[in-house]
């Protein structure tokens, strides 16, 4: 007899509401999301969330990683083991490894956006209607990787959509974040000593000549449609990545990587020297 309350029908309430939170809608109802697999859901743990709850399959829960991850749940968070067919319903990956858990969402905080990174500055990115979850994933990990806070414009993908949550392995709990902002809006408030900078093919200068004194706000476009109107008449300056080749544009995660590093780059050197 298994020690975890079981699960065995799709019309159980439980997986009902694990189902849902695969759709946005849902996800903000119920302030959870969803996370997959044994790395990630570790990742997130160690970030300092606790599960709602967790669902696994017998196999999983009698394993060695299973066990680790029993180890490591608060007590407060319920644990139930799943049959294996309705488990891989919930599965978004390809081979799903027999654990699945909800998080609760994340509570955004304006000020965090603004604390000091690398050299001591405010280092913040914003993102002007990014669609593509892969992107937006992997971009959370380079803020991590480099001392940006984030800005999600209104009509960007999903901070939640799992796509996003499995690309940030984890890196999504460990950096200030806020979502659907009016960019404008945002920018017109920020402190008066900041630089705003704006990426872009036909920017006015290279991103190597960019003021970063003070810290700044970069700014990164939509995949196909770069920076909008609104937004890139509040920017100030624009700035391209200067190329050997004769690529038009690089992909939005790519452009972004390579700007913050570019940005913060002195300040790193400075922090990393004996």
């Amino acid at each position: 007899m298994s020690r975890w309350p079981v699960i065995t029908s799709p019309e159980n309430r439980i997986f009902k509401l694990a189902k849902s939170l695969a759709k946005v809608k849902f996800r903000r109802q119920a302030r959870l999301f969803p996370a997959e697999g044994f790395q990630l859901i570790t990742e997130l743990i160690n970030a300092g969330l606790q599960p709602e709850f967790v669902l696994a399959s017998a196999a999983f829960l009698e394993s060695k990683n299973g066990q680790q991850l029993l180890w490591q749940l608060p007590k407060r968070t319920s644990v139930y083991e799943i049959e294996p067919t309705l488990l891989n319903k919930l599965a978004e990956t390809v081979t799903p490894q027999g654990i699945w858990a909800a998080f609760p969402i994340i509570p955004s905080n304006q000020e965090a956006i603004w604390a000091a990174g690398p050299g001591s500055k405010p280092w913040v990115l914003c993102l002007d209607k990014i669609q593509d979850p892969g992107n937006l994933g992997t971009i959370i990990r380079t803020c991590s990787a480099f001392g940006f806070s984030l800005v999600l414009s209104q009509g960007c993908v999903d901070l939640y959509n799992p796509k996003v949550v499995r690309a940030s392995m984890g890196e999504i709990a460990k950096i200030a974040i806020m979502t659907d902002v009016d960019l404008p809006e945002f920018l017109a408030q920020k402190p008066a000593d900041i630089p705003i900078y704006a990426t872009s093919p036909q920017g006015e200068s290279s991103i190597v000549e960019a003021d970063t004194t003070s810290g700044c706000v970069l700014v990164v476009g939509n995949e196909a449609q770069g920076v909008s109107d609104p937004v890139a008449e509040i920017t100030g300056r624009t700035f391209f990545i200067p190329m050997y080749g004769s690529v038009e544009s690089l992909n939005a995660a790519v452009a972004a990587a390579i700007a913050i590093y570019e940005l913060v780059r002195f300040d790193l050197s400075g922090m990393l020297s004996p």
